[in-house]
């Protein structure tokens, strides 16, 4: 299993330089990276040149590239034929390909890219209970067992992804179709998916299939993978937001995650990351981001003025001016309108307009000249 270690970008559109250490802590394989940054700052940009030098590591020349270089851990067996690598690009939405019934998967057809695994995700939980089925006819209760454990930890993760415990796949046996039964008995099938369950969904059944078409062609169990995601929160609700990557760091725990992202939600989920701040050039380890506010982690790291709406926060602004100078008879009618208008928004804006109007007096300590 082969894993990133370093990266180094320079000068490449709009990055000046680039140059993260993902080596890991004692006890553990691999460090993931979270990459943040203003738009136009190079995050897609970094996710595409990794993605275009990893496979050239598997070589046994490798093709250098001038402005990018990756560091892996190790050089992969096989030419890195058991190494899953997958990158989803910011827009993505799930596209899962209608059946007619049991039908043999062409694997190698994934692996080589001329088909994305999600398309196959129907396919494949068809051909798994048409499979049980079988077994059960055939009295091979140990096989019958597995299937159905299989199925009931798919149904467990999906129904963590959702927040709903009771969510269960439902299967139509007469036309070869799959949807979800919510637990108040809504019934969707994938296509008709809220667009963030589409997309959350989009990037856990390619891992998963992907993974599954490694074990059929390669006979292998134990998989290593790098992932790469553009814009994580991509249609996610901020609820989803901060459980996305926790929830995918668990299910592939052998997979080492690259992402982008703009939400201070997705930055603090998780312990064992470096989070690489674009704009700055600084590393941050992401343990030092959890318990921190979310609103501190969008002034402090992601660069905003301020943890309220602009609206709000430029009429602070002009109070506090006017409260720290002398005033005109319109400027004083100014000031009232606008303590009274921020105070009637929230309690902490009328703690604050209070704090304004009424300043700690300055103490002069007794000998000071």
């Amino acid at each position: 299993m082969s894993y990133i270690r370093r990266i180094v970008i320079e000068k490449y559109r709009s990055i000046e330089r680039l140059d993260v250490d993902l080596s890991p802590r004692e006890g553990t394989k691999f460090r993931h990276l979270i990459l943040t940054g203003p738009n136009g700052s190079g995050k897609s940009s970094a996710l595409e040149l990794i993605h275009d030098a990893l496979p050239k590591l598997t070589r046994p020349t490798p093709t250098e590239n001038p402005v990018c270089a990756v560091t892996l851990d190790k050089q992969p067996r096989d030419g890195g034929r058991g190494q899953i690598l997958a990158f989803f690009q910011a827009q993505r939405l799930l596209r899962i390909s209608e059946v007619s019934g049991p039908s043999k998967i062409d694997w190698m057809k994934i692996l080589r890219g001329q088909s994305t695994a999600t398309q196959q995700t129907v396919q494949y939980l068809v051909n798994r209970k048409v499979e049980q089925s079988f077994a059960r006819d055939d009295g091979d209760h140990a096989v019958v067992a597995a299937i159905e454990a299989w199925f009931a930890d798919l149904q467990k993760n999906l129904a963590h992804l959702f927040e709903d415990p009771a969510l269960a796949l439902h299967f139509d046996r007469k036309n070869f179709t799959v949807s979800l039964r919510y637990g108040d008995s809504r019934e969707v099938s994938f296509a008709q998916l809220a667009h963030g369950h589409s997309a959350a969904l989009s990037i856990f059944f390619e891992l998963l299939l992907q993974s599954q078409a490694h074990r059929e062609e390669f006979q292998q169990e134990q998989l290593a993978g790098i992932v790469l995601i553009d814009e994580l929160e991509t249609h996610l609700h901020i609820r989803l937001q901060e459980r996305i990557l926790p929830f995918l760091t668990e299910i592939f725990p052998t997979f080492q995650f690259i992402v982008a992202t703009h939400s201070p939600a997705v930055i603090a989920s998780i312990p064992d990351a470096v989070v690489y701040d674009l704009r700055k050039r600084e590393a941050t380890d992401s343990a030092d981001l959890q318990g921190v506010r979310y609103g501190t982690l969008m002034t402090a790291h992601f660069g905003i003025s301020s943890d309220m709406d602009l609206d709000s926060t430029k009429k602070l602004e002009r109070l506090r001016e006017l409260a720290g100078r002398a005033r005109s008879a319109a400027e004083e009618q100014e000031m009232a309108s606008l303590s009274d208008t921020l105070s009637e928004r929230s309690r902490t804006l009328a703690l604050e307009v209070w704090k304004i109007q009424n300043p700690s007096p300055v103490r002069v300590l007794a000998g000071a000249s």
